[in-house]
């Protein structure tokens, strides 16, 4: 999806992708680079964005059982075929 944006809107990925035709690659070659190159990007990002502190003591507020009233699921019915004795 962010490839597909940027082969639309990037000026940048358009020279590229310019580029790269003329190098007579293939359509699914380029997008497969530009995603490679997209991936290390946010990578990189990911890693040298600090953590966040404090998120230790969420996952057992995300965890909580809600305190709405749960309904029971209708009880299933059995649809095999019962074997009639001979």
């Amino acid at each position: 999806m962010i490839v597909n944006w940027r082969m639309l809107h990037d000026e940048r990925t358009r020279i590229y992708l310019n580029r790269r035709q003329a190098q007579q690659k293939s359509d699914p070659e380029i997008r497969r680079c530009l995603k490679r190159y997209t991936a290390r990007s946010l990578y990189r990002l990911m890693e040298s964005t600090p953590g966040l502190d404090g998120l230790d003591g969420l996952k057992s507020v995300r965890h909580r059982p809600s305190t709405s009233a749960r309904v029971d699921p209708a009880p299933r019915q059995s649809f095999s075929r019962s074997v009639k004795p001979t």
